[in-house]
């Protein structure tokens, strides 16, 4: 547990530096990016703005451009989120605490204010350091040896893209996918040892 609380911090600082201490005032508005932007349109559009066309992503986005690339037109002025949905699920609890504390502290409630994004660079934190623990105890149940549960998710973490993703690209969708493929690990061998009914739910 110390081992994957240093991690937490670690990530969190990493993200910290980047994005709140590098001399801008504007680099928290690349929390949500690229195809992070898709990704995370579900939670506005669901819950504030009630717009399955996304056309409020044009006046709200913290960027303050018109890009609503992460859509298709369907038909005459009608847009579908060409991304899934399983991210914006994974982010919902962030995402309400956000939404409660924006208004708490006076923020826009439009779901493109900093504590919105603050959510976003702390839920992928969280499902990347949850992701490590449930490797880590996977790899428990495999191997005798104590070191190889606290080695191998650290080299996962270090030898691979995923502390760049958790740190700097959040609204992306690797963190939450090695989230769910360890999960899936973990619940899958618990499965195979005993096929319980809350097993085989938990693993479905």
């Amino acid at each position: 547990a110390f081992v994957f609380s240093l991690t937490f911090v670690a990530i969190g600082l990493a993200s910290f530096f980047h994005f709140y201490n590098d001399g801008s005032r504007t680099a928290w508005t690349y929390i949500i990016t690229m195809d992070g932007r898709g990704y995370y349109a579900y939670l506005p559009a669901v819950f504030i703005h009630n717009d399955p066309t996304y056309q409020f992503h044009l006046v709200h986005n913290a960027q303050h451009d018109d890009n609503i690339n992460f859509t298709n037109e369907v038909d005459e002025g009608k847009r579908v989120n060409k991304y899934f949905v399983g991210e914006a699920v994974l982010l919902t609890p962030f995402f309400l605490v956000a939404h409660v504390a924006a208004a708490v502290l006076g923020y826009k409630t439009n779901g493109y204010s900093i504590p919105y994004y603050i959510a976003v660079a702390f839920g992928a934190i969280f499902y990347v350091t949850i992701g490590l623990w449930l490797l880590s105890l996977f790899l428990a149940q495999q191997f005798r040896k104590h070191w190889v549960s606290i080695v191998v998710p650290l080299l996962v973490l270090l030898g691979s893209n995923l502390f760049y993703y958790a740190a700097y690209e959040p609204s992306m969708s690797h963190a939450y996918s090695f989230f769910l493929v360890c999960a899936f690990l973990f619940i899958g061998s618990k499965a195979v040892r005993k096929s319980t009914v809350i097993n085989l739910i938990a693993l479905g």
